[in-house]
């Protein structure tokens, strides 16, 4: 039953965004969340390597996504205009990951298939990479950051296959669910589509099948 439907999801997610054509136009972008790069006009400036986007997530800088959320809300998610450099506290001891050259999406660093999750808890307060998707079928992951002390309240993720899609796109679905004690029977599936970045996103009441959340790729530009 849960295979037919995350078929039926897959055939109407591609229907819907065979009618989603790449922006040639740019959206005007809000740049007031994302950091400034460093001055390249002097000759002491560092150099850094660069982590570059996966394919299945592609925020190029100069990128943007427009979404249209539960059939009615238009959003947008941008790209930083350029790579710019990161690092960030990686322990309780004051040390440091070396910095590097990413993008940033909504002014939060995206390291290839992974953002920077903030690690508050008593053993430290400090950051991790956090996994965003993986390539990988069978991998298993949650959304963010939980104190499990507190109660499981995160999404729990798993990589369902990577196939294609019926335009003959290749995509990766995840599918999700939350413990009862915190969505009850809700569950989740997500669309990656190559050189695209996450077309569908849906949480359903497993037993219904009713929509509690969804959100859809109807146009983007990537900069690549």
């Amino acid at each position: 039953m849960r295979t037919t439907f995350y078929i039926l999801l897959l055939i109407t997610s591609s229907l819907i965004f065979n009618n989603c054509k790449k922006d040639q136009s740019p959206i005007p972008a809000n740049n007031d969340s994302i950091p400034t790069p460093l001055d390249t006009t002097h000759n002491n400036t560092p150099t850094y390597d660069t982590i570059f986007p996966g394919s299945y997530y592609p925020i190029y800088p100069g990128s943007q996504w427009t979404y249209l959320k539960n059939d009615s809300v238009i959003f947008h998610k941008y790209a930083s205009s350029t790579y710019l450099p990161h690092s960030y506290l990686t322990d309780n001891f004051n040390n440091y990951s070396d910095t590097v050259y990413v993008p940033f999406l909504d002014g939060n660093p995206i390291y290839g298939y992974q953002f920077i999750e903030h690690s508050p808890s008593i053993y430290g307060d400090y950051y991790v990479k956090w996994p965003i998707i993986s390539e990988t079928v069978g991998y298993t992951y949650e959304r963010g950051w939980t104190d499990h002390r507190f109660g499981d309240l995160d999404e729990h993720l798993r990589v369902i296959e990577k196939t294609t899609d019926i335009n003959g796109d290749s995509i990766i679905v995840v599918g999700g669910y939350w413990t009862y004690f915190s969505m009850g029977p809700d569950s989740s599936v997500q669309i990656y589509k190559k050189n695209v970045g996450l077309t569908y996103y849906v949480i359903f009441n497993k037993l219904t099948l009713d929509t509690v959340y969804k959100q859809v790729l109807i146009d983007y530009n990537i900069n690549n």
